[in-house]
């Protein structure tokens, strides 16, 4: 895997999981050995504030830098790209500034939405934004990822969102995809990530979604 690859979360929606899947992919990356940096452009700054529980309360983990940016955010990504094994960057659920310059020196762009209409609606907005950040930025790919989804593998929503997807040009459809589990949420509240808890199968999505990301850029 080449070093300096820079990884964005972002999306037009709120609430489909995009600080969760970054900071757990921060986590997986870290465990691997890999120098990685957090950047968090949300004015909420839940990524700044999940960093800041780790620190104090797990000080022993696999260390993860953060940073905080807003505004254009181009220059910040590729000074930290050049330090960094891997750059996660959280870019929050709206359209702004700070999204739009993270897709101009992305690597991937990683767009987590729940199998809802409202969730598929969103990427309307985003595949008129996509032309435009390639036009700058070539190398960018855009990888949708069908997060929260039902813990019942009987569920037909996931293929059918899935469909939908790849009906819209130059967004790839992740296979894997990230559950609605209880302890996405517990750990979160501590700093932590799934992989450094004792639930098997919400690590092995983390795990499987990250090495399917980075078979992109590898």
């Amino acid at each position: 895997m080449k070093t300096g690859i820079k990884i964005v979360f972002g999306g037009t929606k709120g609430g489909t999981g995009k600080t969760t899947t970054a900071t757990n992919i921060a986590v997986m990356m870290a465990h691997n050995g890999n120098s990685v940096v957090l950047i968090d452009t949300d004015p909420q700054k839940n990524s700044a504030k999940w960093h800041e529980r780790r620190t104090e309360n797990y000080p022993d983990l696999p260390k993860i830098d953060i940073a905080q940016a807003s505004g254009d955010v181009m220059n910040t990504i590729k000074a930290f790209a050049n330090q960094k094994d891997v750059v996660i960057v959280d870019a929050g659920g709206f359209d702004s500034r700070e999204l739009r310059t993270a897709m101009g020196v992305a690597d991937i762009l990683v767009l987590p939405l729940q199998a809802s209409q409202f969730d598929l609606e969103s990427l309307e907005r985003l595949a008129e934004m996509i032309p435009k950040a390639k036009d700058f930025n070539p190398g960018l790919q855009v990888i949708a990822l069908i997060s929260k989804a039902p813990t019942n593998p009987s569920m037909t929503e996931i293929e059918d969102a899935k469909k939908v997807i790849r009906q819209i040009p130059d967004i790839l459809v992740c296979e894997n995809v990230i559950r609605d589990r209880t302890i996405f949420r517990e750990v979160s509240r501590d700093g932590r990530g799934v992989i450094e808890s004792k639930d098997n199968k919400a690590a092995t999505e983390v795990v499987n979604f990250g090495l399917e990301i980075f078979n992109y850029v590898s």
